[in-house]
């Protein structure tokens, strides 16, 4: 069998413990231009989005962006999984039209392990933009 028949075992990344994450010591929201990544194969959220909303953090510590399991940033219960490194402790998390309709007003913001809940409270808070 090779890799792309469906019987294929899938290669994983490192495994890693789910521990505790870096606290959050910084937050800034702000809209970003963002260039559509095509897939030939599988549609995506970002295949109309000419805009994000990025939420750019800085963390006590840093995150390993390797391993099979990496964290997402919640704005309440949204999860926004779109994450990259943008130098030492500090991470970009996108927010699509989707996700953006789904978070509400004073929804506490926080790093945390995908579909694990309760996350931890911090003192951010998402704010709506003014129109």
């Amino acid at each position: 069998m090779d890799s792309s028949d469906s019987g294929a075992a899938q290669a994983r990344g490192p495994r890693h413990r789910q521990g505790p994450l870096p606290e959050i010591v910084s937050l800034t929201v702000e809209r970003v231009r963002v260039e559509p990544r095509f897939y030939k194969f599988v549609r995506s959220v970002q295949e109309n989005a000419g805009e994000a909303m990025a939420f750019t953090v800085e963390l006590k510590g840093e995150l390993r962006l390797d391993v099979d399991a990496t964290p997402v940033l919640y704005v309440g219960d949204v999860e926004l999984c779109q994450g990259e490194s943008l130098g030492k402790a500090r991470y970009r998390f996108l927010a699509f039209a989707a996700e953006q309709k789904a978070m509400r007003a004073d929804a506490p913001i926080s790093l945390g392990w995908p579909g694990h809940k309760p996350h931890p409270q911090t003192r951010f808070r998402y704010e709506p933009e003014r129109r």
